[in-house]
């Protein structure tokens, strides 16, 4: 048996400000996290439809 534990992060940060300066979106995701560009409702609800 396969277990999948996903991990999904939402970031409201450009993806262009991802790992510049304080920022650590590719530590999440060298653990396994997906992380997706959230900055506003219209944009949640089109991620949500897509997963």
């Amino acid at each position: 048996m396969v277990t999948y534990i996903c991990c999904g992060i939402f970031c409201r940060e450009s993806k262009s400000k991802w790992d510049v300066a304080d920022s650590c979106v590719s530590y999440y995701e060298d653990a396994g996290a997906e992380c997706f560009e959230v900055k506003n409702l219209q944009q949640l609800s089109d991620l949500i439809s897509e997963i």
